[in-house]
């Protein structure tokens, strides 16, 4: 009797240590401690492209871990159509993190694709977890005109013609009236 009251207390004990003890002492994680942090940003001259263009885009990746220094991050970038949901165009790379890392990079629009709305995703994977986020660009219809700003350097000297025309005339009357 006095072994089965030991025995029991024994796995009272293991039951107390094991739901109450542990994961008070860190030694057992219930929730997976959040490694990373990443945002990516399209720069505003960027958000409306052609089909075949360049899009830059800007990723911030921070080291939450603490460690100071995470090798073999991969950083999974994806042109998303918004409408759609099909991947269009895709890139990777793997890098470091010390701390905090910022980096612009550049992926091209496919040449292929219709004017509309499109998700710049990027994923960040480090030790079998994955943080993401993604921005909003437009590709414009290429066969749209591009308001040039020389245009509007010809249109503004013609009318300052005009005008140094109007006040020469002007001067020449003025002068045949006295």
């Amino acid at each position: 009797m006095e072994r089965q009251t030991a025995l029991k207390n024994a796995y009272k004990a293991v039951v107390l240590i094991l739901f109450f003890i542990i994961p008070f002492s860190g030694l057992v994680n219930a929730q997976a401690e959040i490694l990373l942090n990443a945002s990516i940003e399209i720069p505003p001259d960027y958000k409306a492209v052609r089909a075949g263009d360049p899009v830059q885009y800007n990723i911030q990746i921070t080291d939450l871990s603490g460690s100071g220094k995470l090798s073999g991050v991969l950083i999974s970038t994806s042109l998303i159509n918004s409408e759609t949901g099909k991947k269009e165009a895709f890139a990777q790379k793997t890098v470091t993190v010390e701390t905090l890392l910022s980096l612009s990079d550049i992926l091209l629009a496919p040449r292929d694709l219709k004017a509309g709305a499109y998700k710049l995703q990027v994923a960040v994977e480090y030790s079998s977890q994955v943080v993401a986020d993604e921005d909003t660009l437009y590709l414009i219809d290429p066969d749209a005109q591009e308001d040039s700003p020389q245009i509007y350097t010809g249109y503004l000297t013609i009318v300052l013609l005009l005008l140094a025309v109007i006040l020469v005339m002007m001067v020449l009357l003025e002068l045949k009236h006295r």
